[in-house]
């Protein structure tokens, strides 16, 4: 918003803020589209030199099963099942590109778009009288509604600063360590660190439980002796596929950075408002009972433009945590093929012919589950489930049923019904009329109900895949039919 229309004292409320807060603000105002667009392009880079340029986009080598006995697995081994042919190039990593190249770049750009339209939401409140003092006046000087704004919006930014700062931290760390033990150790050394003795293991990885054979380590594949490749593998060269690897999980520590940064800056705006509710200040939210909003949401419908890309990114969140879940299933089972034919193995045995259900139990398999990743990811899914959850149904929707309930019992209280009613420029009767359509859930969209049904079949489909799978072959399979047989419902 341009500040030079704006009230002096309103736009000390943002500008005149300490060093700390003024230039994370300055960060995050970039302009979301560009965010979009350079992620996105930074994104598709490996992408492009991996399917066009290197051997590390198509990666593949034989697993043995269980009914294996040899030493080492051959072409023969394949038809009779006792070996299979994995695919684990980066063109079909569904836990990286997918990610860098579309999921990441978006969930930023709604990150952006969210934390920039905060200065709005509250300039908006203050400029529809929805801020007023804990004596029922009106924001002035004398009351002091200006001041205490500013104090509550400097609050949450250096609260969002100093979480996100550690977060970045923490997040930074994480994938250093995952990076420096998953690939440069067995790059540098030639061998997967899982046949190295732990007195000759770096001292960070003695942990080797998140060891995979996947495209970060192609280069060591056909030096490797335990490992089987068909005759016609080609891998890339050591230097390539440590720089390839190294600038894909640099590029994902960024911004998986920013992105949990973003849900520190929910949690600020949660905690903000808690104090709001709490008393902390001198400051009151009220409805704002001259909203023209078609869903009766008296003002609170400001809160909209902030939290509904909230939603969009906890949802892009739960997708990317679902396909890293999905890729980790993927690379330790003993199914052949690639990752996109592993999606649908095994439906013929769940979906029937004609779109039901069948076999319900196998629904409730979790796979390998006991993976460390997945064991990472399904907790920062229901956490990040849970905040989105705590901020939307909790939080907004109690303040604005407090705000109500608060401006109810003021009109009924004969020492303060005179102010509220000249806060309001309103008579009692229209007030009260007003305060009993006030509808206290700030979102369009999703509804309640409909938020909670997204996060419960997101977090059971996180944990049972192919919940999600099923529901989609089983829309398909309906949809082809109804095409086919030219039905269509009345």
């Amino acid at each position: 918003m341009n500040d030079e229309n704006v009230d002096p004292g309103q736009a000390a409320i943002f500008n005149d803020q300490p060093a700390l807060v003024r230039t994370v603000r300055a960060f995050w105002r970039t302009n979301p589209f560009f965010i979009l667009a350079i992620t996105f392009l930074l994104g598709v880079l490996p992408l492009v030199f991996a399917v066009l340029a290197s051997p590390v986009g198509s990666v593949v080598y034989y697993m043995p099963t269980e009914t294996f006995d040899g030493d080492l697995c051959v072409l023969a081994d394949v038809p009779n099942g006792r070996c299979v042919e994995k695919q684990v190039g980066y063109s079909f990593a569904i836990n990286w590109w997918p990610v860098l190249v579309v999921l990441m770049p978006f969930s930023l750009f709604f990150a952006f778009s969210s934390v920039q339209q905060m200065q709005r939401v509250f300039r908006n409140m203050l400029a529809h009288g929805m801020f007023c003092a804990s004596d029922w006046s009106p924001p002035s000087n004398e009351s002091k509604v200006v001041p205490d704004l500013k104090k509550m919006v400097r609050y949450m930014w250096v609260t969002f600063s100093i979480s996100g700062l550690v977060i970045f931290l923490l997040i930074a760390w994480t994938m250093f360590n995952d990076w420096y033990c998953v690939v440069h150790a067995p790059l540098t050394q030639g061998e997967l660190l899982t046949n190295v003795t732990a007195d000759k293991r770096p001292a960070l990885c003695q942990n080797m439980a998140g060891q995979e054979l996947d495209w970060s380590i192609s280069a060591i594949f056909a030096s490797n002796a335990g490992i089987a490749l068909p005759a016609h593998s080609v891998v890339p060269s050591t230097t390539v596929n440590w720089w390839f690897s190294a600038y894909v999980y640099f590029l994902m520590s960024v911004q998986l950075s920013l992105l949990m940064i973003y849900f520190c800056f929910v949690f600020s705006l949660a905690v903000t408002v808690f104090r709001l509710r709490q008393g902390s200040t001198n400051l009151r939210i009220i409805p704002n009972l001259k909203s023209a909003d078609p869903l009766d949401r008296m003002g609170f419908e400001n809160f909209e433009p902030v939290m509904q890309p909230c939603i969009l990114v906890t949802i892009l969140s739960f997708i990317m945590a679902f396909l890293m879940r999905l890729q980790n299933e993927y690379l330790r089972s003993k199914e052949p093929g690639n990752v996109f034919q592993f999606m649908f193995s095994g439906i013929d045995d769940l979906v029937s012919a004609d779109g039901g259900l069948k076999n319900v139990g196998l629904l409730f398999d979790t796979g390998l589950l006991g993976d460390p990743n997945s064991q990472i990811g399904g907790p920062a899914v229901i956490v990040v489930f849970a905040l989105v959850s705590v901020v939307l149904a909790f939080l907004l929707r109690r303040t604005a049923i407090e705000a109500r309930n608060q401006v109810q019992a003021a009109v009924n209280h004969p020492e303060k019904s005179p102010k509220i009613l000249a806060l309001y420029g309103m008579d009692r009767d229209e007030v009260l009329e007003k305060l009993t359509k006030v509808s206290v859930w700030p979102l369009g969209w999703p509804r309640l109900r409909q938020m909670l049904t997204l996060a419960g079949f997101g977090i059971a489909c996180f944990y049972f895949y192919k919940l999600a799978f099923v529901w989609i072959a089983i829309v398909l399979i309906r949809l082809l039919q109804g095409g086919l047989t030219g039905k269509s419902e009345a």
